[in-house]
């Protein structure tokens, strides 16, 4: 009895510890988006919006720390947006934005992360945050990295994990 009880009890914290995710995959996988939306180490998916636009479709992710446990409805209420998840309060510290159509920034140079060319920009006050644009699988890529906390290595292994990850 004690044998199977070890197993099972692995088995349901590791489900209860990708609930999230899973849940997140859910509610994207209802989207005309057939793609795998990133796990951040330090950081929760604060909410996802999808923007049906006449120039530029595209499916927002919000990363940051939760200042709460429960979606604040007013905020999906007030969003120009479709609401696909969360919507939780939290200092935003990476904004992922995946488009349909290629976005090409200005004032960007070429760099390599993970052996993948990646097109950076620096931008704010004393451009001290970063962004990374690339395409990958069907898409297009951009990702802002807002926070004082996100580090250029994070960002770049952030990233390094998207790139990496299989796209159908």
């Amino acid at each position: 009895m004690r044998i199977m009880i070890i197993p099972l009890l692995a088995i349901f914290m590791v489900a209860c510890s990708n609930g999230d995710v899973s849940e997140v995959q859910q509610q994207v996988n209802e989207t005309s988006y057939n793609v795998n939306i990133p796990e951040h180490t330090n950081y929760d998916i604060l909410s996802i919006w999808e923007n049906e636009s006449m120039s530029l479709d595209s499916l927002i992710v919000n990363y940051g720390h939760r200042a709460s446990s429960e979606p604040n409805l007013e905020i999906a209420e007030l969003a120009d947006f479709e609401y696909v998840y969360g919507g939780y309060d939290g200092e935003l510290e990476i904004n992922l934005e995946i488009h349909v159509s290629p976005t090409i920034p200005t004032l960007s140079e070429e760099v390599t992360i993970g052996g993948h060319p990646v097109e950076a920009t620096q931008f704010g006050e004393d451009n001290e945050n970063v962004s990374h644009h690339f395409p990958h699988g069907d898409y297009f890529y951009s990702i802002y990295y807002l926070g004082d906390e996100v580090m250029v290595e994070d960002a770049e292994a952030f990233t390094q994990q998207i790139l990496e990850e299989d796209v159908e």
